[in-house]
Formats: structure tokens, C-alpha cells, sequence
């Protein structure tokens, strides 16, 4: 699971970073592993971002931050993004196991709109 998250967390940071060129790749953000609220923080990497959790795990996902696509993580996981908030926030799920990462914000916030 701690490595799950790590990789999901991974993810959900890259993919804020090619979404806004204002967010700073050492800021921490408010984020949320299913339930679980925990900053992270995203870079861009060639083809995709990574996400790392403030716990030090991190998630690789590659594929194209658009709308409503789908990219993959380095475990080979399919994420469904959807892009909150016109670039704000975004989400990543996988619908094979459940998993939804938010990135900056919280189930709290958009949990309603996942599923959570």
C-alpha cells in the first residue's frame, strides 16, 4: 500500500505541473490519497510527471495531462485524469483498484466528484 501511494502520489504532482506553469516544483500541495489527506508536490518529467508525497513516496505517470485522458504509472496502472477548477486541481482514478489522488485539494473538496 505504502508503495501504491507513493506512486500515486507521484503522479498526481507531475500532472499539476503540466497543467499550471505558475506551481513551483518544490511547493507542497494539499492532496488526498483516497481518504487520506497529505501534501505532495509534482514535477514534469519527459512524457508525463511525477508525483511525491510528503511521506517521501512517489508515483511516476506517463501519458498527456489533458481533460478527461488516461495516462499510466511506472507499475503499469491506468489513471483516468479529470482537470478540476480550470487547471486548479486535478484528479487521477483507477478504476481497476479504486484509487483516486487528488491534487491540490482534498476528498473534502472533490471527493463528491470521484466517488469518495
Amino acid at each position: 500500500m505504502k508503495l501504491f501511494c507513493s506512486l500515486a502520489t507521484t503522479a498526481l504532482i507531475s500532472a499539476s505541473f503540466i497543467v499550471h506553469s505558475h506551481a513551483n516544483a518544490d511547493d507542497y500541495r494539499p492532496c488526498s490519497f483516497n481518504h487520506q489527506v497529505i501534501a505532495c508536490k509534482l514535477n514534469l518529467i519527459s512524457g508525463g510527471f511525477r508525483i511525491t508525497w510528503r511521506d517521501g513516496k512517489r508515483m511516476t505517470y506517463l501519458g498527456t495531462s489533458r481533460n478527461n485522458s488516461y495516462l499510466t504509472d511506472s507499475l503499469g496502472g491506468v489513471w483516468h485524469y479529470v482537470d478540476f477548477d480550470t487547471g486548479k486541481s486535478f484528479t487521477l482514478t483507477n478504476s481497476k483498484n479504486r484509487n483516486v489522488i487528488i491534487w491540490n485539494g482534498t476528498y473534502r473538496e472533490y471527493g463528491r466528484y470521484v466517488g469518495l
